[in-house]
């Protein structure tokens, strides 16, 4: 038994959200589009080959054992004996040379499963026309998945324009869903696709891809940008004296711990320099006692060490420094 957290799509899985039905399916369909996007037919859909996790109230699917896998174009194998949700094409041709992968074949699979799931559960009505399209024995009748996203993506608020950049870089929609983000924040971030994959990967770099620096970010880019050299030689000067104080220490305990305390201490320091260098009205009488506070609370016994006497480490201005902070890096 599987987990709600990860598991493998299934009517069991589907039964376990009554009323997210729709979120499922178009959750496999979107990661079937973004394979698709990268010239990949799958070649073997089906319940045990769908992994689904749940994170943020999103849920996330990822597609497993690629052995029937092809790169379009190219040549797929025949299937001899009876596969029912493999399409017909590839299980009663005569001919038995290899027979060209086409993605409309992962969608006669996909639209098998869910023809199946609908035996054991309530599939939305909604669904319908499209399950039944995709077991068209003629392969060029059958649907496409852009169009099944551009009807049937979630939120509903979405406009044509988000709809349209989601369905060209389902990645990018995917991580924006994964980290919650929604309303006015997942519109801007849809409609400055490339800034915010940047801002989001330099973010996460610093530790800080929390949603509420996110919320910063994405209402006001160009002063995260301007910040993030700051930030990162702040990040690089803790991590210096860190490595400093751990050669000083001589048990594994005692490195042990000062890894453990100092983990908080960059993590709240590193926090601490994100929203005063992202506030409107940055107070820099706060920032120093902030982050004063903070080394004496995660790192105050090793600074107290008798081994730390007289060294670099143990002086008092050992924290990110409030001249640095100040300092406006434009890359």
């Amino acid at each position: 038994m599987f987990s709600k957290s990860c598991q493998c799509v299934s009517p069991d899985t589907l039964k376990s959200y009554p009323h997210r039905t729709d979120e499922v399916i178009v959750a496999v369909a979107l990661e079937l589009h973004r394979l698709h996007l990268l010239k990949m037919q799958h070649g073997d859909i089906k319940f045990d080959n769908i992994i689904i996790t749940e994170k943020n109230g999103v849920f996330d699917v990822k597609f497993i054992d690629f052995g029937f896998a092809y790169n379009i174009p190219g040549l797929a194998r025949i299937i001899t004996g009876k596969c029912e949700y493999f399409p017909p094409e590839r299980t009663e041709t005569t001919d038995q040379t290899q027979v060209v992968a086409q993605f409309n074949q992962d969608i006669y699979s996909f639209g098998f499963m869910l023809e199946f799931a609908k035996k054991i559960i309530k599939i939305p009505e909604k669904f319908n026309d499209f399950i039944k399209a995709t077991q068209n024995k003629n392969p060029t009748l059958r649907p496409g998945l852009q169009s099944f996203l551009y009807k049937n993506l979630l939120p509903t608020t979405l406009n044509n324009r988000s709809r349209n950049v989601i369905i060209k870089r389902p990645d990018s929609y995917q991580t924006m869903r994964v980290i919650a983000l929604t309303g006015d924040d997942l519109n801007h971030a849809l409609n400055h696709v490339p800034q915010f994959e940047s801002c989001y990967q330099k973010l996460t770099e610093l530790n800080l891809s929390q949603q509420a620096c996110i919320h910063k970010v994405l209402n006001n880019i160009t002063g995260f940008n301007q910040s993030y050299l700051c930030l990162k030689a702040i990040r690089d000067e803790t991590q210096q004296v860190y490595q400093e104080v751990k050669a000083e220490l001589g048990s594994e305990s005692q490195i042990h711990d000062l890894s453990n305390r100092f983990k908080q201490y960059q993590s709240q320091a590193m926090q601490a320099a994100f929203d005063y260098l992202m506030a409107k009205e940055p107070s820099l009488q706060q920032l120093t006692e902030q982050l004063s506070q903070r080394k004496r609370r995660y790192l105050g016994r090793y600074f107290a060490h008798p081994m730390m006497q007289n060294r670099r480490a143990k002086r008092d201005d050992y924290k990110p420094s409030a001249v640095r902070v100040t300092q406006r890096y434009v890359p």
